[in-house]
Parts: C-alpha cells; structure tokens; sequence
C-alpha cells in the first residue's frame, strides 16, 4: 500500500484502512450489492486518511469480486470485470462520478431516477467533480504506485 505522509504510526494507518474497509463493507452489503452474509474483503491499496481501495467477495466465490473505494470521499463499488487493478479502479472511479455529476446535474435524470430533489445539486456535483477530479490525479501519479503489484 502507499505510504503515508503523515507521521502517524503504522498501527494508527492500519486501524484507519481497517475501519474503513469496515464501513465500506457494511455500506455495500446493506445495499444489496453483495447479498450473502459471509464476504471476504481485504485493502489492496490506499492513502492513508484520503482514500482507501479494497476487494470484497463472497466467501465461497473465488471467482469474481468488486472493487470498493472508501475514506474521505464517496463510498462505491464496481465489478472486478471492469478494472484489472487497483489503479485502474481508481480511474474507473474518477471517469464513473464525473459521468454521474453529469447526469445529476440533469433535473429530468434526477427524476427518472427518483433523486431528493430538495437537495443542493450544483454543491454535490461539484464535489462530486472535484473528488473524481483528485482520484485522476492519484492514478498518474507513479509516486502513489511504486510500492503497488500490477498497478
């Protein structure tokens, strides 16, 4: 995984990517993503404190899994057949929300979709742009990448 710029500890780092990774888990599996109530999940890649990139499967499915992206930014998840590698999820992810900041930015989209649409969706977007746009970033930058496997 990444190093952290930060000068926490290692057992400070490890605690927040298993935190994390927890709650990305519970998240997905409270929405149905993943129905089955044993899962493996393990981090494959992360800044610490920013963003945290894991694979999470069924336990008795060695087969498939789903890449899940968590820490300060959006939880979400997306199939293992779309990305081969963390890196390539990351940039999967960022290409994924700035389709989706698009398209809420879309009254009739949000309504189709059924979307509160007495939320501020300009603000959203916008974050939602300026995460995608920083998660582009991590993914060329080769110094995030040093230390991964088939990145």
């Amino acid at each position: 995984m990444a190093g952290s710029n930060h000068s926490d500890t290692d057992e400070a780092v490890t605690a927040w990517i298993r935190e994390t990774l927890d709650k990305a888990v519970q998240e997905i599996t409270s929405l149905g993503v993943i129905d089955d109530k044993l899962v493996e999940a393990r981090p494959v890649w992360s800044v610490p404190y920013k963003v945290m990139i894991g694979q999470v499967r069924v336990a008795n499915d060695q087969s498939t899994f789903r890449w899940i992206i968590s820490g300060d930014l959006p939880t979400d998840h997306i199939s293992s057949t779309v990305a081969a590698t963390p890196r390539e999820a990351v940039r999967y992810f960022s290409i994924k929300w700035q389709r989706d900041a698009t398209r809420y930015n879309d009254p009739a989209a949000r309504k189709a979709h059924g979307l509160d649409e007495t939320l501020d969706w300009n603000q959203l977007t916008e974050k939602l742009v300026a995460k995608a746009e920083e998660l582009y970033d991590m993914a060329g930058d080769d110094r995030l990448w040093r230390q991964t496997d088939n990145s």
